[in-house]
């Protein structure tokens, strides 16, 4: 509320100050001379709203940053034209060229804000849909990650040659669903949990060998051909994406 009402202050003396200006520049109070003063109070208004969004982390993004430029820059040419053009007007109904610059002027940057709008809408979104994805990756690696420490746990008391194969064979088809861009990982939404079901199904095959009576070298045999399986297909999802 206390800086609502410093800015408030900041644009009232801005603007009074603005037509004790023109009012010594001017013998007349003229049409030009009101012009010039609403052209001028305009651009100063422009300029100065700009100026919380520029100095706000929170609200400086990239669209917010190049809009506020085009209509700074809108703001400095449209009061520069008005200015300028003004010194050069020798009579009240010469004001034909002055309006038609104006008019340019505003069209040219309202051409030039909607580029910006429309241009940082597009940015804006395909940075929540990145940021989306690395998020996406991310819970995707850590979910493979633990996968892994588990089945370690699980296979603990296993001192077999199988069981080093086995492990490295399995961290080979992670590794491989690791690699996986997350673009491609994004357009195939099937893939993860048909991955995760082939994965979990693996996992239940390796928690099986642990019961007593069962037949080890039968399971082993399964976990092995499901590995080899499950490799083949993250083979394939990689070369087809």
């Amino acid at each position: 509320m206390k800086d609502k009402i410093i800015q408030g202050l900041i644009l009232l003396c801005v603007m009074i100050g603005t037509i004790v200006i023109f009012h010594l520049i001017f013998d007349e109070h003229t049409k030009l001379f009101y012009i010039n003063v609403i052209t001028t109070c305009i651009c100063e208004l422009i300029l100065l709203a700009n100026i919380p969004i520029l100095s706000n982390a929170r609200l400086l993004t990239f669209k917010n940053e190049a809009v506020s430029t085009i209509l700074d820059i809108y703001a400095v040419v449209l009061f520069l034209w008005t200015v300028i053009y003004s010194l050069f007007i020798e009579t009240e109904d010469d004001f034909d060229i002055l309006y038609i610059g104006m008019i340019a002027v505003s069209v040219v940057f309202i051409v030039a804000f909607g580029m910006v709008s429309v241009g940082g809408n597009v940015m804006s979104d395909e940075g929540k849909r990145q940021k989306s994805l690395s998020a996406y990756r991310k819970d995707f690696h850590q979910s493979l990650d633990n996968y892994y420490l588990s089945v370690q746990s699980i296979m603990t008391l296993d001192n077999s040659i199988w069981k080093d194969e086995t492990l490295r064979s399995i961290k080979i088809v992670l590794d491989k669903m690791t690699s996986i861009p997350s673009v491609k990982l994004d357009r195939n939404e099937n893939f993860i949990s048909e991955a995760n079901g082939r994965l979990e199904d693996i996992k239940n095959l390796l928690q099986e060998l642990s019961h007593d009576g069962c037949e080890t070298e039968s399971v082993r045999s399964q976990i092995t051909n499901r590995i080899e399986q499950l490799n083949n297909y993250v083979t394939a999802i990689k070369t087809s994406l």
